[in-house]
């Protein structure tokens, strides 16, 4: 038995797996839907749509088989996530890769396998959409087309998935920030609150010092003999005004 080859990228392929927040969720009609077609489409008692981690695949939707995961060094679709779309293995027995494996010598005694390879809107290989039967055979050409529009179909899948929790992220920020916002007025009204007194107390007294100097002058002025009636006039406007605004 050949383990699978370590794949290029793969911290950022992890990375982008573990976002999806979707490892050991429950199962999705949408998956089994994606798991349904296949085996109607490829003729065959088996169906997974597989997710591959660091040490494991695990199951995100499965038909015909009892397992929800498998160690990553004894699976199949290990093996698919090096392709460029898909892996298929007419008879495992006579594979040297996968002859001795423990899912070809005991349960689920795969002896086909085909996977299609699930990529995210990086490029990058998450998983596979995969075909199994029990007796060696291969796929039509229309069977080929048909799992690798299941892959796509899953692959779309966790493209919304993806763009929901974006979504969700973007509208948890807006809030955030709509609350900080909140915090931030609150905290402006209590200054104004506390300060306002002061600052017109403070504003009242900068005023008020020039402006009893200019109406010291005009009472002044008025008292001048030698003022003239069209300038007494004048004066006596500006006190005016000058007391009104006092």
């Amino acid at each position: 038995m050949q383990a699978p080859p370590e794949l290029p990228r793969e911290a950022e392929r992890l990375a982008a797996l573990h976002a999806l927040r979707i490892l050991d969720t429950a199962a999705e009609a949408a998956y089994d839907q994606v798991v349904d077609f296949v085996c109607q489409q490829c003729q065959v008692p088996m169906g997974l749509v597989t997710l591959v981690d660091a040490d494991r695949q695990w199951f995100k939707a499965r038909r015909g088989v009892a397992l929800s995961e498998t160690p990553r060094r004894v699976s199949f679709c290990g093996h698919a996530l090096s392709e460029a779309e898909l892996l298929e293995v007419p008879d495992a027995l006579k594979d040297p890769r996968f002859a001795d494996n423990p899912l070809v010598t005991g349960a689920p005694f795969i002896r086909f396998y085909a996977g299609a390879v699930v990529h995210d809107e990086a490029g990058l290989p998450l998983g596979t959409a995969c075909a199994l039967d029990t007796v060696p055979r291969q796929l039509t050409p229309q069977q080929r087309q048909a799992l690798l529009q299941a892959a796509r179909n899953a692959a779309l899948l966790l493209a919304l998935r993806a763009s929901s929790q974006r979504m969700l992220e973007l509208h948890s920020s807006l809030a955030d920030k709509q609350a900080a916002l909140g915090q931030l007025q609150a905290v402006a009204s209590h200054a104004l609150a506390q300060h306002q007194p002061a600052f017109l107390s403070h504003m009242g007294h900068e005023l008020r010092t020039p402006l009893n100097l200019m109406l010291g002058y005009a009472q002044t002025l008025d008292l001048d003999p030698r003022l003239d009636a069209q300038h007494k006039d004048s004066v006596e406007e500006i006190l005016r005004a000058g007391w009104q605004l006092l």
